[in-house]
């Protein structure tokens, strides 16, 4: 039994929630992200906070990718139990491996994930407004929402 999705479903060792939890970041794949709310409300939990609970005790990491679940405002959220340091840093360097990040834009740990359609929208807003000043994209993204993953 090598598949991931196997061994979790067989896994004597997490409890009914932490197995949808799991099977349910499953589905995310490589090169996307999930906020902790979604998550939830995929399996039909109204906390997102009993999903990062969840998270936190992932035997299974990285095969079942909870370093691809994010905070709705845009931060990395925790990473084994820790929302800053080393942890942190881990689940940053395994974004950033996985090529998941097109475009990593930080500003206190935010980080904003573009595709190439809202790259093209930032250069356009870019280009409308003509500034001298050099526009940071990371305001751009900001100003159209795409720091809410």
């Amino acid at each position: 039994m090598s598949d991931i999705r196997d061994r979790v479903m067989c896994s004597t060792t997490i409890t009914p929630f932490q197995r949808r939890v799991y099977i349910a970041l499953l589905d995310v794949p490589s090169g996307e992200t999930i906020t902790y709310g979604e998550l939830a409300r995929r399996i039909g939990c109204r906390s997102a906070q009993a999903v990062g609970q969840a998270l936190k005790r992932n035997p299974f990491a990285p095969e079942v990718p909870c370093h691809r679940v994010v905070a709705a405002d845009g931060t990395l959220g925790g990473y084994n139990g820790c929302r800053d340091g080393e942890q942190l840093e881990r689940k940053r360097k395994l974004l950033e491996a996985e090529k998941e990040i097109t475009d990593n834009y930080e500003d206190n740990n935010h980080i904003f994930i573009m595709t190439e359609k809202e790259k093209m929208l930032c250069q356009i807003l870019y280009d409308a407004n003509n500034d001298t000043d050099l526009i940071e994209e990371r305001k751009v993204a900001k100003c159209i929402g795409l720091f809410f993953l």
